[in-house]
């Protein structure tokens, strides 16, 4: 997995994209800046130190967004196909595909990503 080393250095740190971009298709990323603003404020309500309360946050979220990540990779194909072939088929299977098994698809993904999240907290 590539990233960021850390999140934080001293008293600054990357919340949302800017510390743990899922991927640029997914619309995922208001959604996950705001469960991890609202852990950072319980880490800090939990710590005595803003550093104490930083790694907190980050020992917490970071396995939790390291698997977002990689579910995110592997449905970054289905968004962007890699071959003129695969797009045609991915464009034929969506037109094709009812509507509301995409929509509960999609906010079934999401749920469990939240959920994820929420556990951590």
């Amino acid at each position: 997995m590539t990233g960021l080393p850390r999140w934080s250095r001293g008293r600054v740190l990357l919340l949302g994209d800017a510390a743990h971009c899922l991927t640029p298709v997914s619309g995922q990323g208001a959604g996950v800046a705001l469960a991890t603003a609202e852990m950072l404020g319980m880490a800090l309500q939990e710590c005595a130190s803003l550093p104490k309360a930083l790694a907190l946050h980050e020992a917490r979220l970071r396995p939790v967004i390291g698997r977002l990540q990689a579910c995110s990779r592997e449905m970054a194909s289905v968004f962007i196909p890699q071959s003129p072939f695969a797009f045609r088929l991915r464009n034929l299977v969506m037109r094709r595909m009812p509507k509301k098994w995409l929509g509960r698809y999609l906010s079934g993904t999401m749920r469990s990503e939240m959920e994820l999240l929420e556990k951590q907290a």
